[in-house]
């Protein structure tokens, strides 16, 4: 089963989490705080302590009760980042990569128990 989605983020669009990274993750989890957009939803990116980077859906409906990012991120390289995200549309956990694309694009992939999510997000600001 196929389902294009919104998760976030986007922690989507979280980057990096290594701590010998140190330098270099401020730079690429500063590059995805704001607010995107996925097909009408709304997600608030922002830094935190517990996940180093924080998702909540801010307009439209979310099963995740307010924490989208559920780990870390495991960085990839300096646009794309691994970790578990809770889909807001169906609150499951999904193992998820995100690469960042330019400034103002996020493309997401994953998967959880043979379910696939995909889903662009665009920034708002």
């Amino acid at each position: 089963m196929k389902i294009r989605s919104a998760i976030l983020a986007l922690g989507a669009l979280a980057l990096v989490s290594a701590p010998a990274a140190a330098q270099t993750a401020d730079a690429d989890f500063d590059k995805v705080v704001g607010v995107w957009d996925w097909e009408g939803t709304h997600v608030e990116v922002s830094r935190c302590a517990e996940t180093e980077l924080c998702a909540k859906v801010v307009k439209g409906d979310s099963k995740c009760g307010g924490k989208m990012i559920l780990s870390k991120m495991v960085k990839v390289d300096s646009n794309t980042g691994t970790g578990d995200i809770c889909h807001p549309k169906d609150g499951k956990t999904y193992k998820t990569q995100l690469k960042m694309e330019g400034n103002d694009k996020v493309v997401m992939k994953g998967s959880s128990g043979g379910t696939v999510a995909e889903g662009t997000f665009v920034r708002v600001k």
